[in-house]
């Protein structure tokens, strides 16, 4: 069953703070991580991954990897042939 998060969180009606449900303030949560101890790393192009995920299992330590994404992007539509 699907559930309807304008429904269940507003009542059915956008108001000025429904964006609140998915947009966050700016937090680096490689930051944090590097704060309790674990390595942090930020991905900010699509390039960078790769790079990325090689550190994080070479470091010897817990890892967070930060990936920023722009919100408004869209993926590409599912093929279904």
């Amino acid at each position: 069953m699907e559930i309807d998060i304008y429904t269940d969180a507003y009542g059915g009606a956008l108001k000025a703070n429904h964006a609140e449900l998915w947009k966050f303030a700016d937090v680096s949560f490689a930051a944090i991580a590097e704060q309790m101890g674990a390595r942090g790393l930020t991905v900010r192009k699509p390039n960078e991954i790769k790079s990325a995920l090689d550190e994080a299992f070479s470091c010897g330590r817990p890892c967070v990897i930060d990936v920023l994404t722009e919100i408004e992007a869209l993926a590409p539509t599912a093929w279904v042939g």
